[in-house]
């Protein structure tokens, strides 16, 4: 069974910096002007399990495991096969985890709490201000 080349497993990291214009860009917004079909995806859930039972088959560890993120509200709609929902049940290496918060999938993504993630992000954006107003006052 073949599912295409969506739902790969992916390391989530960024690289930040002050932007030339400083301003901030709203994620949500430019994802709100993505197409429905760009944003949807069928069987992403069975998918991407099938994809890390493979790969999990050719012998890739994962420390924390396997698992997708899921909107809470859609827990309840939440179909699977048998076979994947008793292999996440029996096995355990592979998780759902639903979320009602951005600050709950941040935890799960980064695996550590929110209030760390806020924090770290609070400083570095302290950093390019600092770096801006060096820049401004040495004009």
């Amino acid at each position: 069974m073949c599912y295409g080349n969506f739902a790969v497993p992916t390391r989530i990291s960024a690289t930040v910096s002050p932007g030339r214009d400083e301003d901030l860009l709203d994620i949500e917004r430019v994802a709100e002007q993505a197409d429905s079909d760009h944003v949807r995806g069928e069987l992403t859930i069975e998918g991407f399990w099938e994809l890390c039972r493979q790969r999990r088959a050719q012998g890739e560890q994962s420390e924390r495991g396997y698992g997708v993120v899921i909107p809470a509200v859609n827990q309840r709609d939440l179909m699977l096969r048998a076979e994947v929902a008793d292999a996440i049940a029996r096995e355990g290496w592979f998780a759902i985890w639903p979320v009602s918060t951005v600050d709950e999938a941040l935890e799960v993504l980064m695996g550590v709490p929110a209030a760390e993630v806020h924090a770290r992000v609070e400083r570095r954006l302290q950093q390019f201000h600092a770096q801006v107003v060096a820049s401004h006052s040495g004009r």
